[in-house]
């Protein structure tokens, strides 16, 4: 469940105007320690900085400053905000949910090595009171009987793989030769890179805010491949890297094949003649063509001849040629078939005479 932290959002805009000025990096008390502020002794405890200095929620970071206890059950880091020079903690409802919660991965008495516990939480805390690009929040150390404040953390947006779209089909699953959606939260606006597999994609463009993010490509039509079966899928894992290496990986489900469709087809001239001995030329526009289709050939004498559709590749146009000699004089329509069911895909037809 999200919390929304509405008392603090006219202080959090107060906070933000403030630190841009100055960050705080001692304590306002009569014995300074160094770090930052939030009241208490903090006599031999200083924080000096933050490493990574740009840290996503969910990754695990360091605190260096001295005075820490080595023993990390004996240190603990809440992440939170200041106000008026003094810190508060996100919490509220279940403690198992507060988005201050923070687990110490490791101690020595100059470094913490720490990770958030709700790194989403902390994401929603940190942001939800302002439209900033950087994170508000700071961290608060305990010690014994001391405390130190950090320096404000400038934590990246969280970043989250929920899911694709192939917005051709409207449908979640992707597929060869159509377009892909991919969605979620805190991609970079450049520099991202995505892949199915071992296997690069090419990016159309990104839309990332501070609520969502969206990359949008199209699949080359042969990704996986030659299949001709547009039922067929299989599941593979889709990664998204941030510029700065930052990955998601996700299992995705795709179709194995393209999409065949036909917009039209029409031979050359509506009639030919048999003694000309000329050739019989059909021209197909479509998408996807496949040598699995089938074409049939059938005059109005009742004689019929099929043959695969001459294509490879999945090319969009193709061209027909029949021969007339030996063809008997007719009506004829020319229909091509493709799929489990021998849907109907197009037909045209022309007239033979002598």
């Amino acid at each position: 469940m999200r919390k929304h932290y509405f008392p603090i959002v006219i202080t959090a805009l107060v906070l933000v105007a403030s630190c841009s000025k100055s960050t705080p990096t001692t304590n306002p008390n009569p014995n300074p320690g160094g770090g930052g502020g939030g009241g208490g002794t903090t006599t031999g405890m200083t924080v000096s900085s933050i490493s990574p200095a740009n840290p996503y929620p969910d990754d695990e970071f360091v605190i260096n400053g001295t005075g820490f206890n080595p023993d990390k059950t004996k240190d603990t880091v809440q992440f939170g905000r200041l106000i008026n020079g003094n810190f508060g903690a996100w919490q509220g409802g279940l403690a198992a949910e507060w988005p201050s919660l923070c687990t110490i991965i490791s101690a020595s008495s100059t470094q913490l090595r720490v990770k958030a516990n709700n790194p989403i939480e902390l994401d929603d805390a940190s942001f939800s009171m302002i439209n900033n690009p950087n994170s508000i929040s700071v961290a608060q150390i305990k010690s014994g009987g001391k405390k130190v404040v950090t320096p404000l953390i400038a934590f990246k947006r969280i970043m989250r793989l929920n899911g694709t779209n192939d917005p051709e089909a409207h449908i979640s699953w992707g597929r060869p030769g159509d377009s892909l959606e991919i969605f979620g939260t805190g991609f970079n606006k450049s520099g991202v890179q995505v892949s199915i597999g071992q296997t690069a994609l090419n990016i159309l463009n990104i839309d990332s805010s501070a609520g969502s993010s969206t990359i949008r490509l199209r699949m080359p039509k042969d990704f996986f491949g030659n299949s001709n079966d547009e039922a067929a899928t299989d599941i593979r894992t889709l990664t998204v890297t941030n510029a700065d290496g930052k990955s998601l990986h996700k299992d995705i489900t795709f179709f194995m094949s393209p999409t065949m469709k036909i917009f039209s087809m029409s031979p050359e001239q509506s009639s030919y003649s048999k003694g000309s001995g000329g050739v019989i030329r059909i021209n197909i526009t479509g998408r996807h063509l496949k040598n699995t289709a089938v074409v049939h050939l059938d005059s109005g004498n009742g004689t019929h001849t099929q043959f695969p559709l001459p294509v490879t590749g999945f090319p969009s146009t193709c061209t027909l040629e029949l021969t007339t000699p030996s063809m008997a004089v007719g009506n004829y329509q020319v229909t091509i078939y493709f799929g489990p069911y021998d849907a109907l895909y197009g037909l045209c037809n022309f007239v033979l005479t002598n």
